[in-house]
């Protein structure tokens, strides 16, 4: 099983619940993700950092 951290405070702030899902993950890093003349200020998600992202993603996406 895996699990995903989140800031809530940053959740909240959007507006938004914490996703159960692929998709709703994807809307929420839309959403989260803060841009400030023309610059990244902060990344709405990013699973290759310390996610052990192959296996997060593989199993996300039906591996076994």
């Amino acid at each position: 099983e895996r699990a995903l951290y989140y800031r809530k405070d940053f959740f909240d702030e959007a507006g938004l619940s914490a996703p159960a899902t692929i998709a709703e993950t994807d809307a929420a890093a839309e959403k989260l993700t803060v841009r400030e003349a023309g610059k990244l200020q902060r990344m709405g998600f990013v699973p290759w950092w310390n996610q052990g992202w192959h296996y997060t993603w593989g199993w996300a996406f039906g591996g076994e």
